[in-house]
């Protein structure tokens, strides 16, 4: 599936040349603060996400994992002419295995320097704790002859605290819907999918940490 989010960067990269952060508290606090995991269960990988905002413009980013090993450094354009208000980075994928060897579980810090040098913080808290992957129920994988308009459907999972749905028709994502945790079923509006062509839905099942375990299912439409 294609990422809706605006902005993705592979997280293990170290841009070493930037100056270097100072090391007094910070004077500004991002919000929405957020790492998670998201892991496609029908190929297997896994990435990591890294989400906040800041009320001021910020220059620099930085990110640590709880034992202190940077993961993240960023620089928002050439002299800071690109100022980032808030950013979604997201890790290279790779497999589960791999990314909890990669990423332990606790507290992250999260640090930034405004446009005009001031110190921002921030924090949050990576859980490793997935939801068992959706059933979907309808369509099956690889069914042909299915109708435009279809209503999706899954089991419910009592774990899952909402759920999203995706759907995709050629190079890119045709419509995304978050919903509630008590959904089994999403109807797709007329018109959103073309007729006869190959079309895929994926489930994403949000656990309470927020993290997401998602499963793809590809058909092609009547």
């Amino acid at each position: 599936m294609k990422k809706t989010a605006g902005l993705a960067v592979a997280i293990a990269v170290t841009l070493a040349a930037l100056p270097q952060f100072g090391t007094e508290p910070p004077q500004l606090l991002m919000k929405e603060e957020q790492i998670i995991v998201e892991f496609t269960a029908t190929s297997g990988e896994a990435t990591i996400i890294v989400v906040a905002e800041s009320e001021e413009s910020l220059g620099q980013i930085e990110a640590r994992t709880p034992d202190g090993a940077r993961i993240l450094r960023i620089q928002s354009g050439s002299e800071g002419r690109f100022p980032l208000q808030g950013f979604l980075l997201e890790a290279r994928e790779s497999t589960l295995p791999e990314l909890r060897r990669r990423y332990s579980e606790g507290l992250y810090e999260l640090r930034g320097l405004t446009t005009d040098g001031r110190p921002v913080g921030g924090s949050a808290v990576l859980s490793h704790d997935l939801r068992p992957a959706p059933v979907v129920t309808y369509p099956g994988q690889n069914d042909t002859g299915v109708p435009a308009d279809l209503t999706v459907t899954w089991e419910r999972d009592p774990g899952a605290v909402a759920y999203q749905i995706v759907l995709e028709q050629g190079d890119s994502d045709t419509l995304t819907a978050e919903l509630p945790a008590d959904a089994t079923s999403f109807s797709v509006p007329a018109g959103v999918l073309r007729s006869g062509e190959e079309s895929h839905v994926e489930v994403g099942a949000y656990a309470e940490n927020g993290n997401r375990t998602l499963v793809e299912v590809s058909f092609t439409t009547l």
